[in-house]
């Protein structure tokens, strides 16, 4: 668990620094010409603005480390790559602040019941947000389907080839 509620931090500040900040030295037409890590992000991705109840948070870099700004190529260069891999692209990313060390448990409780923040698992897909992913045509599947969920690892007792990613 503790894994998840630091990859849902890290999302989440992720999200919340790709937007530049009004000090930020990126122009706007630099933002709106670069690929932004938000492209057909359904809502219940969103920012962490949109997330909040409302609540009044302090916020503070206290314990946190500043990842500059970079410029990576996505996507896979070879015959090797799975289909969504491709193609190969440019992308941008705005610096952000990471926890120095994982983030507990408690100190994601604290962080939910001080700003009401709901965690993707919690929310319910939306068709109209999730197909704008999918190949043009993709049938909508049974309603029954769509419902707040997670995934959840186990360890299976046994070495696991990491050459196999199912």
């Amino acid at each position: 668990m503790k894994n998840v509620n630091l990859f849902c931090i890290v999302v989440v500040l992720s999200l919340v620094q790709c937007k530049p900040t009004p000090d930020s030295s990126v122009t706007a037409s630099a933002v709106d010409s670069m690929a932004s890590c938000e492209m057909n992000m359904p809502s219940r991705y969103a920012a962490v603005s949109d997330s909040f109840s409302g609540k009044s948070v302090e916020s503070s870099t206290i314990g946190m480390v500043r990842i500059p700004a970079g410029e990576f190529m996505m996507g896979a260069d070879d015959e090797k790559g799975r289909p969504d891999e491709y193609p190969q692209h440019e992308v941008k990313i705005n610096s952000f602040w990471m926890d120095a060390t994982e983030v507990t448990n408690a100190q994601f409780k604290k962080f939910v019941e001080s700003t009401g923040y709901v965690t993707t698992a919690e929310k319910k897909p939306d068709w109209e947000e999730l197909k704008k992913q999918l190949p043009e045509g993709t049938p909508k599947p049974d309603e029954s389907l769509f419902v707040a969920a997670s995934l959840v690892f186990t360890n299976p007792g046994h070495p696991v080839s990491l050459k196999d990613a199912s």
